[in-house]
């Protein structure tokens, strides 16, 4: 059995973030807006508001919309996220199916794009939190300069629109799940986040903290939204909540009710809009207008066809819509060449019942700093002429609009995008124009990992206040781990273990435990491994450094332990085993974790010779005649022998407490089967000197005449 630590996730405050899906097979060259991954969620209104106290009566949240977290693909933990609304308040909770214990940890998050622009701003960008990670029991962040800050934990109704702030935990059952489990339940005021009903919300299941829901002792098991992610994602890869609005007999809700872009001059930026008839009564047909002061033009949801007049009024429009229905539509925005600045597009979709009826979106289109320009490529590079890859380089392409500094992060995973293989980033100051920016992945991490490729690479690129301004997903071609260099060497598990009776005859107890450790070797050489054995409760049994002349290709080396380490351990097996691979010059190369077999201290052969306690003392006067002084501090010393031989037991007195060192004794001799008394005799003049007074301490140690054990 082999740890996973080295191979696993966790959930990461640093800016490893996961990127957003390209659209460019969808949209050909154009430029997709930056915010958000396309994901939505429509809250419904709230006709009988939830009591947020972490339980949830039968019906309190049927008329919530759910999503079923669980059939995102990644996410591990059973949930649901449920959202509704009304005109005063947001309620969001987490229904955690699939938790069955109650933890102290266990937490559930989710965050906010308040302006749904994609863009980081001072006090906004709110994010919630309910876990026993903060004292309080909860926290509301909030965007400032770069990061997120604590603006109050826990939960202040009392700050300026805090009112109506809350957020509960509980466990018990629910509509979806009659065994008890953990349930999270949030009530945000609408105006703490500068909401109104039918707006657009950037929403993520997850916050810079914990994931979205989180079920602490199965093993951090948790599930996110839109998509299950390893870490805190950019705010152009949120996805979107769009809240309700009160039922008319005619309505319209146009989603998002703003949403913002940046691209380069001569670009055209594309929108993705989707207009719903939010009427209870009739059909109805929404005739669609833009104004801008850039080119701005109405398409089809496939962006190919202009979007048709279906009714013959000469204005664009959706077509018939029953209610409750939608039409998706896209709005191209051209950026002049010569453009600076920002443009504010206005899109407005009006009844065809009731010109007075109408609802609007706001598309903010900037010459941003720069940009990701894909298509993306790769290549693989073999700088030694082996005939295998030293580098797989990644050429990023970069449209820049602004000159600067920088920087791009390439997170690089494997194909199934589970697992972060390797991160590196670059720097770049280039003029305004279009760049191609070389990201060279290690060949020998990529070998060491074990992982075929194609490999999906998450793209970041961030200003020089290290602010994110745009991420992308490219996926390499399809290599084989073994297509690149090999290390040196390095651990190739699975290892394996064996007790080994060395008595002859056996005795039926092991005297010695054997690891055989698989390692591949790249480069033929001397290699040492050093190694940590731990037991059942964590602690330290035995040690090892072995050095070993080791051929290339799959081979192992074999470490012995002496065994009767094992049966003075603690606690018994199985015992975890530390592993580092170091080469001639002490560097490491590579660590992993072995878990042998479940062994019983008393599986092991005892030591030869064990101490047996009591041990007793005594002060002894040797003068003639006697002066009342002791002359020798005796310690009688018991240990049972189980094998004849030459022994040595030795004894350091120390002062108490274990300070200062006064002076060392010891005895050797032939010592038969049995119990002996070994009397150790501490000089009388040198514990006078050491000026101390009280009980003290005699470390003992037994041993073969030829040495400690």
């Amino acid at each position: 059995m082999e740890a996973g630590s080295r191979r696993s996730q966790s959930w990461k405050v640093a800016c490893a973030l996961l990127a957003l899906v390209a659209a460019a097979g969808v949209l050909g060259g154009a430029t997709p807006a930056g915010a958000h991954s396309g994901d939505v969620i429509d809250s419904l209104w709230a006709s009988s508001p939830p009591t947020v106290d972490g339980t949830m009566t039968p019906g309190e949240w049927a008329g919530a919309m759910a999503v079923d977290l669980g059939a995102i693909p990644g996410n591990f933990l059973a949930s649901s996220l449920l959202v509704m609304n009304d005109a005063t308040y947001l309620w969001v909770a987490y229904d955690a199916v699939g938790d069955r214990t109650a933890s102290v940890n266990d937490s559930a998050s989710f965050a906010f794009d308040t302006g749904h622009d994609a863009v980081g701003t001072n006090g906004a960008e709110d994010q919630f939190i309910v876990s026993g990670i903060f004292a309080g029991g909860s926290a509301h962040l909030v965007y400032s300069g770069g990061g997120y800050i604590v603006e109050d934990s826990p939960f202040d109704p009392g700050l300026p629109d805090h009112a109506g702030l809350a957020g509960a935990r509980g466990f018990g059952p629910s509509d979806l799940q009659s065994a008890d489990h953990r349930i999270y339940e949030f009530q945000i005021p609408l105006v703490l986040v500068g909401a109104n009903p039918g707006d657009t919300l950037g929403l993520f299941g997850g916050s810079q903290f914990v994931p979205g829901v989180l079920d602490y002792e199965a093993g951090f098991a948790y599930s996110t939204w839109p998509t299950y992610v390893t870490s805190p994602i950019p705010l152009p890869n949120y996805g979107d909540l769009v809240l309700a609005a009160l039922s008319a007999p005619i309505g319209v809700s146009l989603s998002p009710s703003a949403t913002s872009a940046n691209g380069v001059p001569g670009d055209t930026i594309w929108y993705n809009l989707t207009a719903r008839n939010t009427g209870t009564s009739v059909n109805d047909t929404f005739d669609v207008a833009v104004t801008s002061a850039w080119t701005a033009a109405l398409w089809n949801a496939t962006g190919a066809v202009p979007l048709a007049d279906t009714d013959g009024d000469t204005v664009p429009d959706t077509g018939n819509l029953t209610p409750g229905g939608r039409a998706t539509f896209i709005v191209k925005v051209s950026i002049p060449p010569s453009a600076t600045g920002c443009d504010v597009a206005m899109i407005t979709a009006t009844s065809s019942w009731n010109l007075s009826i109408s609802d609007s979106s706001t598309l903010n289109t900037c010459v941003g700093p720069a940009m990701f320009a894909p298509p993306h490529s790769d290549v693989g590079l073999d700088d030694n002429g082996n005939g295998k890859f030293d580098r797989l380089r990644v050429n990023v392409s970069v449209n820049v609009g602004q000159s600067g500094v920088y920087f791009i992060i390439g997170d690089f995973f494997n194909a199934n995008h589970t697992l972060l293989i390797m991160s590196i980033g670059t720097g770049f100051a280039p003029p305004a124009g279009s760049f191609v920016v070389p990201l060279d992945f290690d060949g020998r991490t990529i070998f060491t990992s074990g992982q075929d490729g194609p490999y999906p690479v998450e793209l970041t690129l961030y200003d020089s206040s290290f602010r994110a301004i745009d991420s992308d997903t490219y996926l390499t071609g399809p290599y084989n781990a073994t297509d690149f260099e090999p290390p040196r060497a390095l651990f190739r598990p699975p290892h394996t273990d064996v007790g080994v009776d060395t008595d002859v005859p056996p005795n039926g107890f092991y005297d010695q435990l054997l690891l055989n450790v698989s390692l591949f070797v790249g480069v033929a050489g001397t290699y040492s491994i050093d190694t940590t054995v731990y037991d059942s409760i964590g602690f330290p049994v035995a040690f090892s450094s072995n050095s070993f002349t080791l051929p290339t290709g799959n081979v192992h080396a074999v470490i012995t332990y002496p065994g009767d380490r094992f049966y003075t351990a603690p606690a018994d097996g199985p015992y975890t085993i530390d592993m580092y691979l170091r080469d001639s010059f002490g560097a490491t190369l590579d660590f992993d974790i072995h878990i042998t077999g479940p062994y019983a201290r008393t599986d092991f052969d005892p030591p030869p010779i064990v101490f047996a306690p009591p041990h007793s003392d005594r002060g002894v006067d040797t003068d003639v005649p006697p002066d009342g002084l002791f002359d020798w501090l005796v310690v009688s010393a018991n240990v049972n022998v189980t094998e004849a031989g030459a022994y040595s037991v030795r004894g350091d007195l120390l002062g108490p407490g274990g300070f200062p060192y006064i002076a060392s004794a010891s005895v050797s001799g032939f010592l038969g089967l049995g119990t002996h008394t070994l009397d150790l005799r501490f000089p009388g003049p040198a514990i006078r000197r050491a000026q101390v007074s009280g009980y003290f301490m005699v470390y003992l140690t037994a041993g073969p005449a030829t040495g400690n054990v």
